[in-house]
């Protein structure tokens, strides 16, 4: 990862500055590096403190209050918007009250702080229109990506810790993906579906198979004999005909240019909306820091982890059965992160950036744990039974 960042920082000088001549796209490019770079510190940060079970506790319990906090007040906006029958719920921030009327326009980053947006209309489905949510986050992917990391830790939270298992962690899980489905993010709630049916498939307990197994089966079914599927297929195709475009048009232009080092920076040019590269951690990475770049993320982000899934898939031992609930929580989050950041940039969304990074030290820790040599510990602070028989604090739902 650090030499992912210093790899950035340079070809956004040399090729973006100096060569480029583009002063504001590479302020643009520092600030995602910076995020980028401070993502990692909390990554390296928060694995180190986890290794104490009360902070992990901590941490978790945390992100639990969070996510409660955060499906109220989606749920209050769902709410509100069809009380009112308006879709676009918005208010001033602070920051508009006082400052609102000299921010220009061309400035659409600051004039955005200006209101806080609750939610905006989009198509739900074909020809019905529904309040895409979008708190916590500055547009609605970046909303769904929070709850999704939040949720999973709340599932993490009551499965080590929270009473009444068998019947929380489900009705969690319940909530967590109709919280998802309301941001109308395809890419987030596609990941989550694929990663809860895979998850299961593996490190679930045997109703949990049956049912991602006849879920799996469902969809290939449904896939050949679905009928109508030309609305379907038209379902806000403007935005994935964009989306797939700008990819084509960055990889060719960065080949075209600069396939080693890329180009430095995500240009803006005229005709496109988004920036070249936008809306994709691999793609933009290739465009801004060409093949190096590309190579060390898909390094650290695929590969390093995707092993060490391979190595405890491959080699199951009693120590990973006890933590088979645990480790299809994170699995399932692994998955529906990997998607999403084929949709999304890791280092554009704040907010949202800094809680992958945070899940990805839970993902990481629980992998080496698993995979290492060290004895398991259950992250629960109670005291062994009189029996001295030790309570697992991963029981299997």
């Amino acid at each position: 990862m650090l030499a992912l960042i210093v790899c950035l920082l340079l070809t956004a000088y040399i090729n973006g500055l100096l060569i480029g001549g583009k002063p504001t796209r590479f302020l643009a490019a520092i600030y995602n590096l910076f995020i980028l770079t401070s993502g990692f510190i909390m990554l390296k940060a928060v694995r180190e403190q986890i290794k104490s079970d009360a902070v992990s506790r901590m941490l978790l319990k945390c992100c639990f209050i969070a996510f409660v906090g955060m499906t109220a007040v989606v749920w209050s906006c769902v709410v509100i918007a069809y009380a009112l029958n308006q879709f676009a719920l918005e208010v001033p921030s602070l920051f508009g009250l006082l400052f609102g009327r000299i921010v220009p326009d061309s400035a659409p980053l600051i004039r955005d702080s200006t209101v806080l947006t609750f939610t905006r209309p989009d198509w739900g489905l074909p020809g019905v229109p529904m309040p895409r949510i979008s708190v916590y986050g500055p547009y609605p992917t970046a909303t769904a990506a929070t709850v999704a990391v939040l949720g999973s830790m709340a599932l993490l939270f009551l499965q080590k810790h929270g009473r009444w298992r068998r019947f929380s962690v489900p009705a969690f899980e319940i909530l967590l993906i109709v919280t998802i489905a309301t941001t109308l993010t395809r890419s987030v709630l596609g990941g989550w579906v694929m990663g809860a049916i895979v998850a299961n498939l593996i490190f679930g307990t045997p109703i949990r198979r049956i049912l991602a197994s006849a879920a799996l089966i469902c969809a290939l079914i449904a896939v050949p004999y679905a009928q109508d599927t030309g609305k379907a297929l038209e379902y806000r195709a403007y935005s994935s005909e964009s989306r797939f475009e700008n990819y084509l048009y960055a990889v060719e232009k960065t080949f075209h240019e600069n396939p080693v080092f890329g180009l430095g920076i995500k240009p803006r040019e005229a005709g496109k909306h988004i920036a070249v590269g936008s809306h994709s951690t691999f793609v933009s990475f290739f465009t801004k820091g060409g093949g190096i770049a590309f190579s060390l993320v898909v390094a650290f982000f695929v590969l390093t982890p995707l092993l060490r899934w391979f190595v405890i898939i491959a080699v199951p031992t009693d120590k990973i059965r006890r933590s088979k609930a645990e480790l299809r929580i994170l699995l399932n989050l692994q998955i529906a992160i990997w998607v999403w950041m084929c949709f999304e940039d890791i280092d554009a969304p704040a907010s949202a950036a800094l809680l992958i990074f945070i899940s990805w030290a839970f993902i990481e820790q629980g992998l080496r744990v698993q995979v290492g040599g060290r004895s398991h510990r259950p992250m629960s602070t109670e005291k062994m039974p009189a029996s001295g028989r030790e309570e697992s604090s991963y029981e299997e739902i």
